[in-house]
């Protein structure tokens, strides 16, 4: 089975599309670390990184902070190689 197309994800018009600064809260959160963590990282309020988590959660259709972490990585493989 091919693997669909992925490397167009930075496009805004793709819907897998993460802005910026969702980029830069999926890479915290890939790295286990916490919204607190991320926000005083980021220079951003608390409820900041949580509206950009669940914009993630939504774009990428899934409902947890792993399973997000296991797309972002699938997704960032795929576009690499």
């Amino acid at each position: 089975m091919k693997l669909p197309e992925l490397t167009r994800l930075t496009e805004p018009t793709e819907p897998l599309a993460l802005t910026r600064r969702e980029c830069e809260v999926m890479r915290g959160l890939a790295k286990g670390r916490l919204n607190k963590e991320i926000a005083d990282e980021l220079g951003i309020s608390f409820s900041a990184v949580h509206k950009h988590q669940q914009n993630i959660f939504r774009k990428f259709h899934v409902g947890t902070r792993t399973e997000a972490a296991i797309k972002w990585m699938l997704v960032m493989r795929v576009t690499q190689e």
